[in-house]
């Protein structure tokens, strides 16, 4: 008979396979998903002149707008991370920002997510437990759900009471800034939720703009109800970055709160998709460049005591694994 430790090590090795293959199963389906959306936008005669148009002639200031947005959604998302590593290590600035920007590229891999890339790097460059590592990266995810939730409460209540959006979306944000100045106790973490939403206040700008460019208007109300429903699609495992989950998540929801269709409402988000990526392929190649160097700069951060060796090593490469 097999040894509990043996019947436990096969346990975790065939969960490990098994992670993996969804993981590349999720990424399948959400390619699939993609191209089907674009051979839905090809079939459809008039939303595709109107993408035509909107990338042979583009409107320069709707496009800086849609830039300017994502570029803002990597910088709070950076700051957030800082306010909630902060008692566990130092992390500066910069670096945390091309953390992120490199997860986010790495992130397209569907193997090698960058979310354990992240804790590995914390913890063999910035000397932070895989543990503090690993709450910070909860903290993260619980932080944008609350600011979903926030976002969603807000646009519930604009429908029914038929007060302006933008009137009820910042009294969460004002709420939040009174709390952090009269709660130092709570303070990281009402900091990080307030970044977090106005993180999510930037994506709507981006479904203004992606639906701008196609010539069409789109409301306040719908582009914070079609910000939370895309940063909520982006969040779900095994999808890579929500890679064609996100795009039909927008384009099945458009329709409910809007008068544009399934294929114009997955033009613009693919127009949005398309810019996302760009950035994130050039943000994010830099950001590992520059982490290489900054790494190699420093060789004060590789361990050095006896209880922070091996084992320690072991542990990180375990979790980059996983």
């Amino acid at each position: 008979m097999l040894s509990s430790d043996s019947r436990l090590a096969r346990l975790i090795a065939a969960a490990k396979t098994h992670r993996k293959t969804l993981r590349l199963v999720g990424s399948g389906i959400g390619l699939l998903l993609l191209i089907g959306a674009c051979l839905l936008i090809l079939r459809e005669r008039e939303t595709l002149h109107a993408a035509h148009d909107a990338l042979r002639a583009p409107n320069l200031g709707l496009f800086g707008m849609l830039i300017g947005a994502i570029i803002g959604n990597f910088l709070l998302s950076g700051l957030m991370f800082s306010v909630l590593i902060r008692p566990f290590g130092r992390v500066g600035l910069i670096e945390m920002q091309a953390v992120v920007a490199a997860a986010s590229l790495i992130n397209f891999l569907p193997l090698r997510p960058g979310l354990f890339g992240r804790i590995a790097y914390h913890s063999v460059v910035n000397r932070i437990p895989v543990r503090d590592a690993t709450r910070v990266m909860i903290e993260g995810v619980v932080m944008t759900m609350i600011a979903a939730l926030l976002m969603a409460i807000m646009v519930g209540l604009s429908r029914l009471a038929g007060t302006p959006t933008w009137i009820l979306a910042v009294i969460p944000a004002f709420v939040l800034a009174a709390l952090i100045a009269v709660d130092p106790a709570r303070r990281r973490l009402l900091l990080a939720l307030l970044l977090r939403y106005v993180d999510l206040a930037l994506w709507a700008v981006r479904y203004l703009a992606a639906f701008a460019l196609l010539g069409r208007e789109l409301g306040l109300n719908a582009a914070f109800a079609l910000a939370t429903i895309s940063v909520l699609a982006t969040m779900v495992p095994f999808f890579s970055n929500g890679l064609g989950l996100r795009e039909w998540a927008v384009g099945l929801v458009a329709p409910l709160i809007t008068s544009y269709q399934l294929e114009l409402a997955l033009t613009a988000e693919i127009i949005n998709r398309a810019v996302e990526i760009v950035l994130v392929l050039v943000l994010g190649l830099t950001a590992l460049g520059w982490l290489t160097w900054w790494k190699a700069a420093r060789p004060h951060s590789r361990p050095t005591s006896p209880d922070e060796g091996s084992p320690r090593e072991e542990e990180i490469n375990q979790t980059a694994e996983d």
